[in-house]
């Protein structure tokens, strides 16, 4: 299951949610090449990422151990092209 947010980031973490900081091209895709390789090689150098997009729109996935609201911070100043928020996530498993 997963769920974006923006401000409750600690209540789901506190429920067992697993953080990832989402970026979203929807101000500008044609940024998207750019900007990920400027924060891939600097704020967020050495994490986890996997590309993706949805209906067309670029995303990048960026996954933390725990809620980086600094990080978030940093990364929203220095991209213009596109929004930049938590995806929380959590696996749930059928126990019949």
């Amino acid at each position: 299951m997963a769920l974006g947010t923006d401000e409750a980031v600690g209540f789901w973490y506190h429920l067992g949610y697993t953080p990832n900081l989402l970026f979203q091209w929807v101000y500008d895709a044609d940024l998207f090449e750019t900007e990920t390789d400027a924060m891939l090689n600097g704020p967020l150098a050495g994490l986890h990422f996997w590309r993706s997009s949805f209906n067309g729109i670029p995303q990048l996935f960026v996954e933390l151990d725990e809620p980086r609201l600094d990080l978030r911070h940093e990364v929203r100043e220095a991209v213009t092209g596109c929004h930049v928020g938590f995806m929380m996530s959590k696996r749930f498993t059928d126990r019949r």
